[in-house]
C-alpha cells in the first residue's frame, strides 16, 4: 500500500482508491472491492483519520490510466487531504 501524506494543520483527510479489472454488473459492487473498501477504511481509522473519501473503479484494468475514479481523484485532491491511499 503506497501513501503519500501531506500535513495540513490539524485536520486529517484521506482519499481511498479502489480498483479490480473485473467487470460486475450496474448497481453491484464486487467482493474485491467490497473487501479493498474494509481494508482501507481500518487503515485510515488506524492512522487516526476520520474523513475518508472512496473513489472506485471497478471493471478498469490497471494498465488503463484513463480511469473515472482516478481522475475524479486527481482532479478532487486539494491542500486539505492529508493523505492517499
Amino acid at each position: 500500500m503506497r501513501k503519500n501524506v501531506i500535513h495540513v494543520g490539524e485536520r486529517k483527510i484521506v482519499a481511498l482508491y479502489c480498483r479490480i479489472s473485473k467487470n460486475i454488473p450496474a448497481n453491484n459492487e464486487s467482493d474485491s472491492i467490497v473487501n479493498q473498501k474494509i481494508l482501507l477504511q481500518k487503515a485510515a481509522t488506524q492512522y487516526g483519520y476520520e474523513h475518508t473519501q472512496f473513489f472506485i473503479d471497478d471493471g478498469y484494468s490497471g494498465t488503463v490510466f484513463e480511469r473515472p475514479a482516478l481522475k475524479q481523484m486527481e482532479d478532487a485532491i486539494r491542500p486539505e487531504w492529508c493523505a492517499l491511499y
